[in-house]
């Protein structure tokens, strides 16, 4: 636990360097938005299989696990914002304000897609909530402040910069995020990025990894997507998207005016219903020139059920106006097997462990090297990680820890796997390659 908090304490001052403090201090946007940042703490089930029931029986071991994270407040009326994988399978869930008041609270809705989620506090009196900040005027480089709660230690902030701008992460294409170098580690999914002013410009949502702790890479939802979306979910409980089932790209015509070419029809009744072909270039939508085949997207996501869209189409020379209609969107969403795979607060999205030769997103094998110790010992890509030394995995950031143990008796790791063409679970004896095994 020493050494935790020496490594805490340092990276710390890190996450606070000297350009940032030579700007002044942030403790006025501390004081001023710290009312609005709540402390999340979801008890979740453990339903996996059998075996863990018994386990816990005999050896008297929780069934379940305490996940922590963190929110906002974004109405006075008491509705928080937060991770959709913080409250997955919660039994119950807890919101604690910074003073120190503690109410047991109610899911609204959930959108796995973006990992958003909205709670609703229990007989709360009306609470301070955040001031939204507008994303798409954010810029590379502006100093940001973030609240958490890291490993359930309580409130928290940490500062840093944005390192980019409109980022696509890997598992929601058609959301902006924004790219952070703030210190986040479990616990902080959730958490609001403010900008220096202290308005919310994001909602923390993963962070990128090869060792399973921070590294300077991390992801936020951006505001105007995120707003939308707890609006939606606070109205109707769930999120509706819509599309028009294409695949589209940029193109020039012929006389180099810029437009979205028709890849590909994904939903041919649709397309056709639209009077829509491949090989079409969508010149305008709605008045607008189409330049962005993800901004398309993601506006077209977003609308009503029965809003038409105006498109200006080119077909060949012919150049004409098309009133368009949506449909729902098939299932985009993350897989409950995944979701559930989520960690108890970043989600890491890729962890490298040479020492066995395999990778993993969550605690499932995503690579394997053929030569290593967990391909040749019958270790698939997909199978999932349930056990070390028979004790039950929860999160990703455990592997690194069983492994460090290993290294230092310079042991092999017990581990349990459930194999993803069978649905069975087996048991492989991983040996540490010798050199990486602790002096």
């Amino acid at each position: 636990m020493k050494h935790l908090l020496i490594l805490c304490a340092f990276l710390s001052v890190w996450a606070f360097p000297s350009k940032i403090l030579a700007q002044g201090s942030l403790a006025p946007v501390v004081a001023e938005v710290a009312p609005s940042v709540v402390l999340v703490r979801a008890e979740r089930i453990n339903d996996s299989d059998a075996a863990n029931v018994i386990n816990s029986l005999l050896f008297a071991q929780p069934d379940g696990k305490t996940v922590m994270g963190a929110g906002f407040v974004f109405d006075a009326k008491g509705y928080v914002a937060t991770n959709a994988h913080v409250v997955y399978k919660a039994s119950q869930i807890s919101v604690e304000t910074n003073e120190g008041q503690i109410f047991e609270t109610e899911i609204i809705g959930t959108d796995a897609l973006s990992d958003v989620a909205v709670l609703k506090l229990r007989a709360a009196p009306k609470l301070k909530s955040i001031t939204w900040g507008d994303s798409d005027k954010v810029l590379t480089g502006e100093q940001i402040l973030t609240a958490g709660n890291p490993f359930g230690l309580g409130l928290s902030f940490s500062a840093g910069i944005v390192s980019a701008t409109n980022r696509v992460y890997a598992e929601n294409p058609l959301d902006n995020y924004l790219q952070t170098d703030a210190y986040i580690v479990p616990g902080y999914s959730g958490g609001p990025i403010f900008n220096a002013k202290g308005e919310v410009i994001g909602i923390n949502t993963a962070i990128y990894s090869t060792t399973g702790s921070a590294q300077g890479v991390a992801m936020a939802l951006s505001a105007n997507d995120a707003r939308q979306i707890l609006e939606n979910l606070k109205k109707n409980g769930q999120i509706n998207r819509r599309w028009l089932g294409l695949e589209l790209a940029p193109t020039k015509t012929s006389d180099n005016v810029s437009g979205l070419v028709i890849k590909a029809l994904l939903d041919e009744t649709l397309a056709a219903q639209n009077n829509l072909q491949a090989a079409d270039i969508i010149l305008e939508i709605n008045g607008q020139k189409a330049l962005s085949a993800k901004a398309f997207g993601r506006m077209v996501a977003h609308l009503p059920a029965g809003q038409k869209i105006s498109l200006k189409i080119k077909r060949g020379n012919q150049i004409f106006d098309l009133k368009v209609q949506t449909a729902p969107m098939p299932n985009l969403e993350p897989q409950t097997a995944e979701v559930d795979k989520m960690a108890e607060g970043a989600v890491i999205l890729e962890q490298n462990y040479p020492e066995i030769g395999l990778s993993l997103q969550g605690l499932t094998v995503i690579r394997l090297d053929e030569n290593g110790e967990a391909f040749q010992k019958g270790v698939r890509v997909g199978d999932v990680l349930e056990q070390i030394n028979n004790t039950s995995l929860t999160q990703p950031e455990e592997v690194a820890y069983y492994l460090d143990e290993a290294k230092a008796e310079r042991e092999p790791l017990a581990v349990t796997f459930r194999s993803k063409e069978s649905a069975e679970t087996y048991f492989a004896t991983l040996y540490l390659k010798e050199e990486h095994y602790a002096d």
